[in-house]
């Protein structure tokens, strides 16, 4: 089976870097913080019972962090969008290389069956 890693790309993160600095933020289980770095794909959040965390960037906005701006959840689920829509074109070229893969594979074994069966003295070269 093919795998890959996908890979959330720097440059695919867009304009929300400069927005969301400094933006309040919830946490499920730490609670308010506020956003004080992105670096790449990962953000830093500073808790003040918790200390700073690292988040991925922006997945952790589907689950586990909440925003009260909306033009910043606009930005943010938009960000969400395009890279579910980015892993999904990923893993459909993936399963179309794979399903190729196996076809060549099967087209390789019928060939090799094929064969033996000519040669195989006991049908004495017949089909």
């Amino acid at each position: 089976m093919i795998r890959q890693i996908l890979i959330w790309k720097e440059s695919d993160i867009l304009e929300a870097n400069k927005q969301i600095l400094n933006a309040f933020v919830l946490h499920k289980v730490f609670g308010a913080g506020t956003l004080k770095e992105v670096k790449g794909n990962m953000i830093i959040i500073s808790f003040e019972k918790h200390g700073d965390k690292k988040f991925i960037y922006p997945d952790a906005f589907d689950k586990y962090l909440t925003l009260d701006d909306p033009d910043l959840v606009k930005i943010i689920n938009e960000d969400l969008s395009r890279k579910k829509a980015k892993i999904a074109a990923e893993k459909a070229v993936l399963k179309q290389k794979y399903e190729k893969e196996q076809l060549a594979k099967e087209a390789a074994n019928l060939n090799k069956q094929k064969k033996k069966t000519i040669r195989d003295p006991k049908t004495k070269g017949k089909l």
